[in-house]
C-alpha cells in the first residue's frame, strides 16, 4: 500500500491534467504501486523507488496521453515495448472501455503484467512478440490507436507502429525534447510507411520539469508490405536516416 500522500499527489496530478479520478481508480494505481515495488526487487521493471517519483514520471506521464484527444472507449489500442505496462495500464484504469493489447518480447515482463493485471481486475491481452513479429503476423491493420513510451527514436517506432494501424488511425509518441532533432527524419519515413504527422504537441505533466511532447502521427495510406523489415533492421537502419 502507498503512503497516502503519494495519493493525494496522484489524485491532484490528475486533476490538473482535466482527469477526476474516482475512490475505485486510486485504490486501483494503489495496488498497482505495490506490484511494481514488489516485482522490481526480482526484475527491473523501472530506475525508479520513490513512490512519489513513480507517481509522477510514470502515472502521470502515461496520463499525460490522453491530452492527444485521440484516445476513446471501445478503440483498439495497443502498447508496444510497454515494460511495466506504461502508457497502456494507467489509461485502462481511467478509461476501462478501451479495447488494450500489451505487447512486449520480455517473457519476465508479460509473466509480471499477467499477475498485475490479474490484480487490478483489468481485462487486457497480452502479446509476447516483437512489434516487427506482430505486423507479420495477427496484427496488421488491427489498432486505431498505437501508444509507445521509451521505446525508441521516432523512425524506428514509425515502421513498428504504421503497419499495426488501421488507416486513419494514430500512432501516439511520448519523447522529450530532443524531438526536434528527429522531425525531418521522421516526416520522410512517415511518408515511406503511409503516415503523416499530425502535430507534435507539448503537453505539461504535473510535477514534472522536463519538457515532453506528443509525436501525433496518423495513418493515411496502406502501408506497404515490404515494411515492417525484418526484426531488428528497423533500429539498425532507421527509415530517413540513412540512404
Amino acid at each position: 500500500m502507498g503512503r497516502p500522500e503519494s495519493l493525494e499527489l496522484l489524485a491532484k496530478g490528475s486533476e490538473l491534467l482535466g482527469l477526476d479520478l474516482s475512490p475505485g481508480d486510486l485504490a486501483v494505481f494503489d495496488i498497482y504501486l505495490g506490484k511494481l515495488l514488489e516485482w522490481n526487487r526480482v526484475i527491473n521493471l523501472t530506475s525508479l523507488g520513490r513512490e512519489e517519483d513513480i507517481i509522477v514520471k510514470h502515472f502521470l506521464d502515461s496520463l499525460s496521453c490522453l491530452l492527444s484527444g485521440k484516445i476513446e472507449n471501445g478503440q483498439e489500442i495497443l502498447d508496444i515495448g510497454t515494460g511495466a505496462g506504461f502508457p497502456g495500464i494507467p489509461i485502462k484504469i481511467v478509461k476501462p472501455g478501451i479495447k488494450l493489447t500489451l505487447l512486449d518480447s520480455s517473457k519476465k515482463k508479460i509473466d509480471f503484467l499477467l499477475q498485475l493485471t490479474k490484480a487490478l481486475g483489468l481485462e487486457v491481452k497480452l502479446v509476447p512478440l516483437r512489434s516487427e513479429e506482430f505486423a507479420r503476423s495477427d496484427g496488421r491493420d488491427l489498432f486505431d490507436v498505437v501508444l509507445a513510451r521509451a521505446v525508441s527514436t521516432t523512425p524506428v517506432l514509425l515502421e513498428y507502429a504504421l503497419p499495426l494501424l488501421k488507416e486513419g488511425g494514430y500512432l501516439i509518441a511520448q519523447k522529450g525534447p530532443k524531438i526536434a532533432e528527429e522531425l525531418d527524419r521522421v516526416r520522410e519515413a512517415s511518408v515511406l510507411l503511409g503516415g503523416t504527422i499530425e502535430e507534435v504537441k507539448e503537453v505539461k505533466v504535473p510535477f514534472l520539469p522536463e519538457r515532453r511532447f506528443l509525436v501525433l502521427a496518423r495513418k493515411v495510406a496502406e502501408t506497404p508490405a515490404k515494411y515492417p523489415r525484418k526484426a531488428g533492421i528497423p533500429a539498425k537502419r532507421p527509415l530517413g536516416m540513412v540512404k
